[in-house]
């Protein structure tokens, strides 16, 4: 043998360095397999609905229904999580407080993909109501010191009028981002029949610039990094969801907690 007769010391370091490079092999192995596989899963997935159906998943559709699968099995959500998510001050809500499952959304009221959600909530908490309840948080990310914090001080201070007052004007400002100015802002708010002078005081004083503050820290402390960022009993799933898919989530997550 070539290492018979070597100095010991130089070969416990040879055997060392064997070991250091069969280690470092299995870690590259580990970090190439891991793409390499979820390439060929995919693939897989896109040539059984293609054989099957004849159309393919898109991307889109893969990511949602993985958010679907990993929601559903996420259940071991603890009573810290949920009162970090549960807000301690005024937020919108629509369901019962005693609803099992408890839905909450980090919105940038100027985020498009936001505006979309809005009415996919607004439908499906009429069938959900008794069983979900639904909370809004504020995340102005896009225009964090401009536009899209105006709108969120907006909202709360028309919130802060009444639960029907805030749905009137979120229902109304989602079909045109746009109203974003103080004019179209303060013509919103009339428009939800609040008390004007009530509205004007508000927004002059800032009320709720420390309760949309409270709202991003915690938003960034549970890994919220964009909008909408949903959390499903705790579960996090970001993006836009489709009607079908939240109806999914919803159902999976209804079915996954004990009886």
């Amino acid at each position: 043998m070539e290492e018979e007769g070597l100095n010991p010391y130089v070969l416990g370091r040879r055997r060392k360095r064997r070991r250091l490079l069969v280690i470092i092999g299995v870690i590259v192995v580990v970090i190439v397999a891991i793409p390499i596989g979820w390439i060929l899963i995919t693939f897989a997935s896109y040539a059984y609905q293609f054989k099957t159906t004849g159309t393919a998943p898109t991307p889109d559709e893969l990511r949602l229904q993985s958010s679907a699968a990993s929601v559903a099995a996420n259940t071991q959500v603890t009573q810290q999580d949920l009162l970090a998510l549960k807000p301690t001050s005024i937020a919108p809500e629509l369901g019962l407080r005693s609803a099992r499952v408890t839905l909450v959304e980090f919105v940038d009221y100027q985020c498009p993909f936001c505006a979309r959600n809005a009415h996919v909530i607004r439908r499906i908490m009429q069938d959900y109501e008794d069983r979900v309840r639904f909370l809004i948080r504020d995340y102005p990310v896009i225009d964090p010191t401009g536009g899209s914090r105006e709108v969120a001080l907006a909202a709360n201070c028309i919130l802060a009028q009444g639960q029907e007052a805030y749905w009137r004007f979120h229902d109304q400002y989602f079909t045109d981002l746009n109203q974003s100015s103080p004019e179209a802002l303060r013509q919103l708010a009339a428009s939800a029949n609040v008390r004007m002078e009530e509205y004007d005081a508000c927004m002059e004083s800032r009320k709720y610039d420390m309760k949309i503050d409270n709202d991003i820290d915690v938003g960034k402390r549970v890994g919220v990094s964009g909008t909408p960022t949903f959390f499903v009993n705790g579960a996090k799933v970001q993006g836009y969801l489709d009607e079908a898919l939240l109806r999914q989530i919803l159902d999976q997550t209804l079915e996954s907690l004990p009886q």
